[in-house]
């Protein structure tokens, strides 16, 4: 098995019509998103910190075979491999699988023109495909299901976590939820339901009560939304105040 999947499928292709070349790139780091405010009077610019980064980009060399069918056999698997790459009605699900086993994966398009370069005297074209991950993030395929007071089983992560879902068992009226690292508050407050469990969905802006009643109306949440923040060991720590709260998440990267 290759160290990439598209949309579940080996691009070390299992019947040989094509392969991943050593052209093919790790993942870059998208680059940080400055805000840069000038003061008149003043040198330089306000010490803003980066909150969001540009999408990152992946690089995969493929070298395409003819299946020992000539160039018919070139040009059907060539077609084959653009049927999969070339989708232009949804993004894709780019897979990685790390050295030791780790899987992460992100949603990916294609970014730019694909351009085949033949080689009559083996029946072959190598080509270089660019994907591009709008989110930013690489994120764990599997979910990780841990109480606020130990967020431990999500140490490791290296970005901020956009979509984590919190589950709260509220004991007062007004909730206030703490990210650790990077002091963003999130504030639920209204009334209790019996013996209720609060779903809370940050990145949906949604809160919802386990009976299906809708509770978002008493959710607060910074404007750039609510994320849980890695330190720089990569530890996520919550602070909770009136209730219980259980995290799912995946690890972002």
């Amino acid at each position: 098995m290759s160290e990439y999947q598209l949309d579940g499928q080996d691009l070390d292709d299992p019947q040989g019509r094509w392969r991943l070349t050593n052209t093919t790139t790790l993942p870059n780091w998208g680059a940080p998103r400055l805000i840069n405010i000038e003061v008149p009077g003043r040198t330089g610019f306000l010490p803003t910190v980066p909150t969001s980064a540009d999408p990152i980009t992946i690089t995969l060399g493929l070298l395409v075979t003819d299946s020992d069918h000539g160039r018919s056999g070139l040009d059907t698997n060539l077609q084959a491999l653009a049927a999969i790459v070339r989708r232009h009605d949804r993004l894709l699900t780019l897979t990685h699988t790390l050295e030791d086993g780790a899987v992460r994966e992100t949603l990916v398009r294609l970014s730019g023109a694909i351009e085949p370069e033949f080689y009559p005297a083996g029946s072959a074209a190598v080509l270089t495909v660019v994907l591009e991950a709008p989110s930013g993030l690489w994120w764990d395929v599997e979910e990780t299901v841990a109480p606020s007071t130990d967020l431990s089983p999500l140490d490791g992560g290296a970005m901020p976590i956009p979509d984590a879902v919190l589950r709260v068992r509220p004991s007062a009226q007004r909730v206030i939820i703490q990210d650790v690292a990077s002091g963003d508050t999130l504030t639920w407050e209204g009334s209790l339901v019996s013996n209720g469990t609060l779903t809370i969905e940050p990145a949906k802006f949604a809160a919802t009560w386990s009976n299906g009643t809708d509770a978002t109306k008493g959710l607060s949440l910074p404007a750039h939304g609510f994320h849980l923040t890695p330190d720089s060991i990569g530890h996520h720590a919550l602070t909770v105040q009136g209730g219980v709260v259980e995290v799912t998440a995946r690890r972002c990267f």
